[in-house]
């Protein structure tokens, strides 16, 4: 989990950069629609997180007796649980999509023209591939998320060395972050699985602890089928078959607990990754708004204005918060800002609308398809 964050609020005015950042993002260096696959993949999972929090309210609610649900008790428990399991669901899916953006980063063969392609579709394997990556330690965290090139910050010998121990500080910190992320994902896969294909779960399953132990008294059975190939994350193997006769096709069992220890978990990873997400995305986003020269990570805090941000295993203090006050001022003065809020405007003529409405009503849902054409009825606009 993140320790410390090192920032300060600071004002930023578009600098000499901005005349030519457009063209360097329009480039094959970087691709507008990278730009605003970025932008949109920050904001939405920012958003979906948002919703996993409402539903831990939710589910507060229900145990609190605030809610009339009408339910008989054992179907409110099952509900429950499915409760908790959709929210897990839903950090899976996020811990996958950024999963999948950091394989499209760090992989030699694709790199940012492929990001949009990438994330629209993304298979199991593109996943395994960054876990497997990084975990045999090929994958630069400086590379992946973005940190500057120290060459390129006009700084001193001495302040260039000073920011280089906190950028690698910083570096070893998101490295375990990440591999709590791959762990917790790694445990959970089973689980999240069988929520997707098949539904193949028991809810409100019964648990009985051991004498003298806290165990939590109620689970979720997940069931599925390995064969003689080993589960990730594996806790134990029977020599004998836990499921009933008749039943034996299913040969794994995972267990989600619904229990206080999971939901504090749940609350840890979804913290990490709501961090995770903001910075990666964002300094790729000012990387290509600097043109790959001089710049400094950086999260949005209120319209015109900005705190530089380094995640850090301790906190600065005294003369090193000065001397980090003094360098990210040297380079922030010379920084462009990332213009990240993205709105699209869909001329669309009023045939089309009825055409759309009639859709809305029917399925409640509408598909416009539109082969790349020299004509375009839509406008983009960045702020």
């Amino acid at each position: 989990m993140f320790l410390s964050v090192s920032s300060y609020l600071v004002d930023m005015d578009p600098q000499e950069k901005r005349l030519r950042n457009r063209r360097f993002i329009a480039s094959s260096n970087f691709t507008e629609a990278t730009f605003t696959l970025l932008a949109l993949f920050n904001r939405n999972a920012q958003n979906l997180l948002n919703t996993i929090v409402l539903e831990g309210v939710l589910l507060d609610r229900i145990e609190k007796g605030e809610i009339e649900h009408g339910l008989p008790d054992d179907v409110l428990l099952e509900t429950k649980h499915f409760i908790m399991i959709d929210c897990l669901a839903k950090i899976m899916m996020l811990i996958e999509g950024f999963f999948a953006l950091c394989e499209a980063i760090s992989n030699p063969n694709k790199g940012y023209r492929s990001i949009p392609k990438s994330m629209a579709y993304y298979k199991a394997s593109d996943i395994d591939s960054f876990i497997e990556r990084f975990k045999r330690e090929e994958v630069s965290v400086w590379e992946l998320v973005r940190f500057p090139e120290i060459s390129k910050l006009n700084l001193n010998h001495e302040e260039a060395n000073f920011l280089k121990r906190l950028f690698t500080d910083s570096c070893a910190l998101l490295s375990k972050t990440i591999t709590d992320l791959i762990d917790f994902y790694e445990c959970n896969r089973i689980a999240y699985n069988k929520l997707k294909h098949g539904l193949s779960m028991l809810a409100g399953m019964k648990m009985m602890s051991p004498k003298g132990i806290e165990f939590p008294s109620t689970v979720i059975y997940a069931l599925d089928r390995w064969r003689n190939r080993k589960p990730r994350c594996l806790c134990h193997k029977s020599g004998e078959s836990l499921m009933p006769s008749g039943l034996e096709w299913y040969d794994t069992i995972t267990l989600i607990p619904y229990w206080q220890h999971t939901f504090r978990k749940h609350s840890s990873i979804m913290t990490d990754l709501r961090l995770l997400i903001e910075y990666l995305t964002t300094n790729h986003l000012h990387w290509a708004s600097n043109c790959g020269e001089d710049y400094f990570p950086l999260k949005r805090k209120a319209k015109g204005q900005f705190t530089p941000m380094i995640y850090l295993s301790y906190k600065l203090e005294g003369s090193m918060k000065e001397q980090f006050e003094h360098v990210v001022k040297k380079i922030t003065d010379n920084m462009n800002i990332a213009e990240i809020q993205v709105t699209f405007n869909f001329n669309l003529p009023d045939r089309v609308m009825r055409k759309i409405l009639s859709c809305f009503k029917t399925n409640s849902a509408a598909t416009i398809w539109a082969p790349p054409s020299e004509k375009t009825t839509s406008v983009v606009k960045v702020e």
